[in-house]
């Protein structure tokens, strides 16, 4: 991590003079006074701007030439460049060049008595022409001087002062007492002993020249292929393979980490740490730990033979409650006001136990309230009628499905002095709730039907009438409140006038099957116990032998397929018509509509009660 950082760090310093000096370079081809002096190859238009390069860029040789490539004018710091002994027909042989956003320089070595040269140059365009190169504008900077233009000198100073710790982070507190105690002093090894730049155009560039790669080609030339005769050939593969790999190399005897990555994907730059730097840094580390864990056994140690009698007292008593737990006793609770370990242990087998106790309540609590589930769905059962009434004038059919363990429907029959009453109803919503109010629904129905039957009325309109209307405003009036009501469809059938009166309160309309087709009763009133003075109609219809009334509530036609598709009243026609032909029994009719329905739901799961009731008349002869 350590070789990784610093060669970001180099490779950001060296992007960072390329763009600097791209700019430069840039911000001076488009002087006029350049332009000037490349049209009129007058230097004297030109010298003072040149003169201000040297201070601004200090150790760079910058050279003016026209539009032919002659030199037009041309200065240099003295104290870095002799510009007397400057050959210019050696710079007269340079070439308009334009390398923009490219990492990338030539090397001249003639120019200055066998210096390598690291030029850059760009075109001097028109002020008129944007298309017209009038000159190029250039610079030369010799290799030795590279590392003092871009600042890699100063950054090399700064990583190399520090010394085998984290960079840029303080020392911790662990390692300032061992400093002091031991009175260690941590050995200040150079960080970075090499860095390696191979540039595309095929030459190696060693920015440090205190350095001990840069004294052994420093006589010689920059190429890959020289530095490759020199026995940097190893060096030189690693640095031109994939990037960011992390190896160890020898070179000329001498050991190395080594990083390679890439900068701006040109250049290829490679970061070498003598292997010193990092066995002295790992035997301070083995150093430190060794001490560390000599002082942590030893205050283990006394901290456990002072304490030992402490510690098994409330040891035995946690011991002890555990052991209490296991045997089912969860009643406990142990008092204490300590902070330590031990108190974390007490309150761990407090939260247990309290924990284990308001389990054994929940599942208590719902073994109680499963069992009082279980009468409720019994007593329900008790309203249906078990056995259903047959006669030799009628057949009857019935079937009652709730969503939950208890529902909200129920069918009735009642049969007395040649008639047979029947009610399906359904209570709105589902559960618990609605199943109590069916209760009181059924029972009001039923006593009331019992009550005014045994009156003696006249007719079963009448009866009808009066029980629906009696009902209603009961509940509309008593339990307006719950905001509850019913669907009520109440019949009674006399097979001796081979007729049928019905009421139909909100409910699910009825079909008759006759031999011809089918027929839906008419509604005669809203749902009871909702509007106390409501008023319902008794409607009477012929009935005859063979004639089959098919009751049910929304749970059959609203039954859901698992694309939430309800079945309808309309599949229900179909399916009673494939089924029927008037010689059907009740039961058999009932039983093919259910696995119909059943076919819909398929795997889905079942969306409401569903109660259906089959009555059918029989001819007695």
């Amino acid at each position: 991590m350590r070789l990784q950082l610093n060669s970001e760090l180099l490779n950001f310093s060296i992007l960072r003079w390329h763009r600097n000096s791209e700019d430069l370079l840039g911000f001076v081809s488009k002087s006029n006074r350049i332009r000037k002096a490349a049209v009129t190859l007058n230097g004297s238009y030109s010298s003072t701007l040149l003169r201000d390069l040297t201070l601004i860029s200090k150790y760079k040789l910058w050279v003016l030439r026209s539009r032919n490539g002659k030199v037009v004018d041309y200065t240099g710091n003295i104290k870095y460049y002799d510009t007397n002994t400057l050959e210019l027909k050696e710079l007269e042989k340079g070439s308009i060049q334009n390398k923009k956003n490219k990492l990338d320089f030539n090397f001249t070595r003639s120019a200055f008595q066998g210096i390598s040269c690291i030029k850059n140059t760009v075109p001097v365009y028109s002020r008129f022409n944007k298309n017209d190169i009038i000159g190029s504008v250039g610079y030369c900077l010799d290799e030795k001087l590279f590392s003092a233009d871009s600042g890699l000198d100063t950054l090399f100073k700064t990583l190399n002062s520090q010394p085998i710790e984290p960079l840029f982070t303080e020392p911790s507190l662990q390692g300032k007492i061992f400093r002091g105690l031991f009175n260690i002093k941590y050995p200040k090894l150079t960080h970075i002993s090499e860095f390696v730049v191979i540039s595309k155009a095929g030459h190696l560039i060693i920015p440090d020249t205190k350095g001990w790669l840069f004294s052994r080609i420093k006589t010689s030339s920059s190429s890959l292929k020289n530095a490759q005769s020199i026995g940097l050939k190893g060096l030189i593969d690693f640095g031109l393979g994939p990037d960011r790999r992390f190896i160890k190399i020898k070179i000329h005897g001498k050991e190395y980490y080594a990083y390679n990555s890439s900068i701006n994907g040109i250049w290829e730059s490679i970061t070498l740490v003598d292997f010193n730097v990092f066995r002295k840094g790992f035997d301070f580390i083995i150093f430190q730990l060794t001490i560390l864990q000599i002082f942590t056994m030893l205050i283990i140690g006394f901290c456990l033979n002072s304490q030992a009698r402490q510690i098994s007292k409330p040891i035995d008593l946690a011991r002890l409650n555990i052991k209490k737990i296991s045997n089912g006793i969860f009643d406990i609770s142990i008092v204490h006001n300590r902070h330590d370990e031990i108190g974390e242990l007490y309150n761990d087998i407090n939260l247990t136990a309290g924990q284990l106790r308001e389990f054994i309540k929940k599942i208590t609590a719902n073994a109680i309230t499963k069992k009082q589930l279980d009468i409720a769905t019994k007593i329900q059962q008790d309203f249906l009628v078990d056995d259903l009434p047959q006669s030799n004038f009628y057949e009857l059919a019935a079937i009652f499905d709730p969503a939950y363990e208890i529902g909200a429907d129920w069918y009735d029959v009642v049969s007395m002095n040649g008639k047979i009453y029947f009610i399906i109803a359904d209570v709105c919503d589902k559960g618990i709730a609605s199943a109590l109010f069916m209760s009181v629904f059924r029972t009001l129905i039923r006593y009331t039907l019992l009550k005014y039957h045994s009156a003696l009325k006249s007719t079963c309109d009448e009866i009808l009438a009066d029980v629906i209307s009696s009902v209603n405003h009961y509940m509309a009036i008593t339990h307006e409140s719950s905001m509850m009501f019913a669907t009520v469809f109440i019949a009674s059938y006399s097979y001796k006038n081979n007729s049928l009166s019905y009421v139909c309160a909100g409910h699910e309309l009825p079909i008759i099957i006759r031999s011809e087709g089918l027929e839906i009763l008419k509604p005669t009133g809203p749902a009871i116990g909702l509007f106390p003075e409501a008023k319902f109609e008794v409607n009477q219809i012929k009935f005859y032998p063979g004639d089959i009334i098919f009751a049910y509530t929304d749970g059959l036609t609203d039954a859901r397929s698992p694309t939430d598709t309800s079945w309808g009243v309309e599949n229900l026609k179909d399916a009673i018509n494939a089924e029927t032909n008037n010689s059907c029994s009740a039961k058999e009719l009932l039983t093919n509509i259910v696995s119909e329905a059943t076919k819909h739901i398929d795997t889905a799961e079942q969306f409401d009660d569903l109660t259906i009731l089959v009555l059918k008349a029989k001819d007695c002869q």
